[in-house]
């Protein structure tokens, strides 16, 4: 895991039982891995000599390693759930280049890039998109799968404002989404923090072909009544709720919220990752409501 995100955010992601205590939860170490000179670099060069220069910072050569093999046997693990009736949710993970330029130089700088310097930053981003296409030209088209993961982090609406967000965030995130669309592969959009401001958005994407996956934050309701049944919607039951609320208390958010935005074009789950400490009960909850509609 810590090799496949380290991919997506050109940071070091450090590990229980390594750099952490075991049981423990792992961290992102996220520092300035590149400079503002590393831009000229990647205009010059390309998003993957950028990557090879940042190897030695981002994960130990063992684990690299470990992942390429995990690759290899991913067709063999993915039909072993299946024959356990296990659904496989994602062939792999699509990174728009904001996301990755943010981790990489670390969040307050690169959000004074943005402000200091829009215009070299979206052609940074227009040469990784290079690099980026080619990744999903990679991804396999397997029919058991529900589709691939989009990210959306730091993009978030309540992160960035409009005039940033339309120039560096959006033009990216949807020319991605529409390489996965056209490749038959449902992008599932995983939108952490709040994206009220910009859900109608997502109108200009076709319709009932996205999946989004929000965390709590994004106001589902209202994104149904702008959305309809444009897109289907993934979650939303709160994190806070499945490590600190009580068994009926998960079912009643959970009933209440299907009740208001309808059982059709819904997935259950948690809002992002359910935590390390919820509630065994809780997540049967969501099951057990869930089998009730």
């Amino acid at each position: 895991m810590n090799v496949m995100l380290a991919l997506m955010w050109w940071s070091y992601i450090k590990m229980p039982g390594r750099e952490l205590p075991p049981n423990s939860i792992w961290q992102v170490d996220e520092r300035e891995r590149i400079t503002v000179a590393d831009y000229d670099f990647i205009l010059n060069n390309g998003m993957d000599a950028m990557f090879q220069k940042l190897i030695p910072q981002l994960f130990p050569p063992e684990d690299f390693q470990q992942f390429l093999a995990s690759i290899q046997d991913a067709p063999k693990n993915d039909q072993a759930m299946i024959d356990r009736g296990i659904p496989v949710m994602t062939l792999g993970n699509v990174c728009p280049p904001f996301e990755t330029l943010c981790g990489a130089r670390g969040m307050n700088n690169f959000f004074m890039d943005c402000y200091k310097m829009p215009d070299k930053l979206k052609a940074v981003q227009d040469v990784m998109m290079v690099s980026i296409r080619k990744q999903v030209d990679q991804i396999p088209t397997e029919k058991y799968a529900i589709g691939a993961w989009v990210g959306g982090w730091r993009g978030a609406s309540n992160m960035v404002n409009q005039k940033i967000w339309d120039k560096l965030v959006w033009p990216y995130m949807k020319e991605l989404t529409e390489l996965l669309i056209a490749r038959n592969i449902t992008p599932i959009m995983h939108l952490d923090a709040c994206w009220d401001r910009d859900i109608a958005r997502f109108k200009e994407l076709p319709a009932k072909t996205i999946i989004l996956n929000t965390d709590g934050m994004t106001d589902l309701r209202n994104a149904r009544k702008v959305l309809e049944d444009h897109a289907a919607f993934m979650g939303d039951v709160p994190v806070q709720m499945l490590a600190v609320s009580s068994k009926d208390e998960v079912k009643d958010y959970i009933r209440r919220l299907i009740d208001d935005i309808g059982p059709q074009g819904l997935f259950l789950c948690p809002g992002c990752d359910a935590p390390a400490n919820a509630k065994f009960e809780n997540m049967a909850a969501i099951y057990e409501v869930a089998k009730e509609y």
